[in-house]
């Protein structure tokens, strides 16, 4: 149960990087 609650919170953590990620991109193809 302990694991599956571990993924579920790195999964979040994951899709809360996504947009930073994407915008960091974004700003370097426009750079």
């Amino acid at each position: 149960m302990a694991k599956r609650i571990d993924a579920l919170r790195a999964m979040v953590d994951r899709n809360k990087l996504y947009p930073v990620v994407d915008g960091l991109s974004i700003v370097k193809e426009n750079a």
